[in-house]
């Protein structure tokens, strides 16, 4: 679903996503603990282009991606972060990450024994459980940048539609909003630096903006009741 707009210049509708309550969430994994007090990243690769699984698939577009973010990955890991690397999208985005680890040159491999952890996605719930010990995620899929705000994490959104481009925009964060067609491995740091310097401005963002949509949140189960309703005539 994510953020609509019915047509131009109409207003967002959120995501019911955005309903779901903390005490829903499952317990975080113990990436805290595995990471050694280093940053956790969570990094969330999509499939998009890719040849075989994309309707309108583009192998240059897609292999620059995976370049990229074997890039970004190599990146973080210089900086002595800890990544958690999960997906969204499941079986598809699942493959992508092997892809983009074959990138990675030989140092950085060396560094993925001690800096990173690949938990096992299944549902949401395991995407969500994986994120309730990142400090900051790196989302290219609609729901993956959701459920990061979601979980209150602050996020890098690369994004592939004009739908993770409104979230981005709904929520104030478009300073972290690249586009998947023409970001650099730079860009993401750069976004990520951004966020770090203003991690309480963000933060208040985000949590202001799951107070501030809960009535078109109850207007949309209200719309959705009163269509069951008239549907059982």
């Amino acid at each position: 679903a994510g953020l609509l707009r019915r047509a131009a210049g109409d207003p967002v509708v959120p995501d019911l996503a955005f309903s779901l309550p903390p005490s829903e969430f499952p317990p975080p994994l113990g990436i805290r603990s595995m990471a050694q007090s280093r940053l956790v990243v969570a990094v969330s690769p999509i499939a998009f282009r890719k040849p075989g699984v994309w309707v309108n698939e583009d192998p240059a577009l897609y292999n620059r991606y995976l370049q990229e973010m074997a890039r970004v990955i190599s990146q973080l890991l210089q900086r002595d972060y800890f990544l958690v690397i999960v997906w969204s999208g499941l079986c598809d985005d699942e493959r992508v990450v092997s892809e983009i680890m074959d990138r990675l040159d030989d140092a950085s491999r060396q560094r993925t024994a001690r800096q990173m952890h690949v938990p096992r996605i299944e549902s949401w719930k395991d995407f969500v459980t994986a994120l309730q010990d990142a400090d900051l995620l790196v989302a290219s899929r609609l729901h993956s940048t959701i459920l990061g705000f979601v979980t209150q994490r602050p996020t890098v959104a690369i994004s592939f539609d004009p739908k993770v481009d409104w979230v981005m925009e709904d929520l104030g964060q478009t300073s972290y909003l690249l586009q998947i067609c023409d970001f650099r491995a730079e860009d993401v740091i750069e976004a990520l630096d951004r966020i770090d310097a203003r991690r309480d401005l963000v933060m208040n963002q985000i949590g202001s903006y799951q107070h501030r949509i809960l009535p078109a949140l109850a207007f949309q189960y209200d719309a959705l009741a009163e269509f069951v309703r008239v549907g059982r005539r």
